[in-house]
């Protein structure tokens, strides 16, 4: 049985005619693209859904608005981590996936910026988060588009998603 609410009001395996929200773009092999979504959430510009022919819905990537930020990061790292937290307290523990050790340089954003540090946290349901909705993974990146500003993305991944990556790759395949 899916569960029929997830992030964003959105679910594991739903079809496009499902969703409700304001589409920009449906690229006809399984990307489509939202401006708006019924329970958007204001922190994200815009939303990528990805969906199999088979599997619907499977991933989920929120684009987020950019933050101004001074060369430190103090502001894009407060945006960031009160995202962090929010998300925490809904699907517990999350764990770094990136270069972060200890303390923050005070030229932060130049190393974001130069890919010499990334910030990047995830919830996986293998570890202690409580993941639910059949959510499989989830992923909050950040993307420094300059040393004063960034956004971050947040990417929910089902747990079909395995499942439905093979079938776009033999779909994809098959074209050759």
């Amino acid at each position: 049985m899916l569960e029929k609410e997830g992030p964003f009001g959105l679910y594991m395996g739903m079809n496009i005619s499902d969703v409700d929200g304001e589409m920009i773009e449906d690229t006809g092999a399984g990307a489509c693209f939202y401006s708006s979504l019924s329970k958007g959430h204001s922190a994200f510009n815009d939303y990528m859904l990805l969906f199999s022919k088979s599997r619907g819905l499977y991933r989920i990537f929120a684009n987020g608005r950019s933050i101004n930020s001074d060369f430190s990061g103090v502001g894009f790292r407060a945006c960031f981590d009160k995202m962090m937290t929010s998300l925490t307290v809904i699907y517990g523990d999350c764990f770094f996936l990136d270069s972060f050790k200890g303390e923050y340089p005070g030229n932060w954003m130049e190393l974001m910026c130069d890919h010499e540090l990334h910030y990047t946290v995830a919830w996986e349901k293998r570890f202690d988060s409580c993941l639910k909705h059949s959510i499989r993974k989830i992923m909050l990146v950040s993307d420094i588009e300059s040393y004063n500003s960034g956004k971050y993305s947040l990417i929910y991944s089902f747990e079909n998603d395995n499942e439905a990556d093979s079938e776009m790759q033999n779909t994809d395949n098959d074209i050759l």
